[in-house]
């Protein structure tokens, strides 16, 4: 920002220090859409960070009940909640100054990643569960008791891997958004 020209007094009038010293510049503020992308980058982070602790998957098993996992369970929940934590901090540091495009790259890139873990994730799950399905229906009794059991074995995909998906496909479309925006 050029400096501003110092106001001229009335006529008769001093000058005053104030009038010759300019005050503060303000910082240059970030424009609007650079904000809100960078905070929906910062809201995303936080979704993935949540969505690794909510359960991933609940599968219901005759005679043995349902069963719940998170994410945290195993490695991938904590991979996917340092992930959110990187994305949320480049949102909180976009929110100050533009980072490098090669930042922002790998951003894009951390989004799509936890929104691959969670889909490769849910293709698992429900191929592990044709694959119990199959299992249970190779050992064929007279009574049909296998197949009635690989019958009533269900499984749901959890929120945590819906919030996932979500958030990790938000940052990546908003922090390519602002790559795009920028050239």
């Amino acid at each position: 920002m050029p400096p501003q020209p110092a106001p001229s007094p009335e006529p008769g009038e001093p000058y005053t220090l104030s009038d010759l010293m300019p005050g503060p510049t303000p910082p240059a503020a970030s424009p609007p859409a650079q904000r809100t992308g960078a905070w929906t980058t910062v809201g995303a982070g936080v979704a993935v960070i949540v969505g690794s602790f909510l359960p991933w998957a609940s599968i219901t098993v005759p005679i043995v009940g349902t069963v719940t996992a998170s994410g945290t369970d195993g490695t991938d929940g904590w991979v996917t909640a340092a992930i959110g934590a990187l994305l949320a901090l480049h949102g909180a540091a976009t929110l100050r100054k533009r980072l490098p495009i090669t930042v922002d790259t790998l951003a894009v890139l951390a989004g799509l990643s936890v929104a691959g873990i969670a889909v490769w994730k849910i293709v698992d799950l429900r191929s592990s569960v044709e694959d119990m399905r199959r299992q249970m229906s190779a050992n064929r009794d007279e009574f049909g008791f296998a197949d009635a059991l690989a019958n009533a074995v269900h499984a749901r995909v959890g929120v945590g891997l819906w919030l996932l998906v979500a958030a990790g496909l938000t940052a990546a479309a908003y922090v390519g958004y602002t790559i795009v925006k920028r050239r």
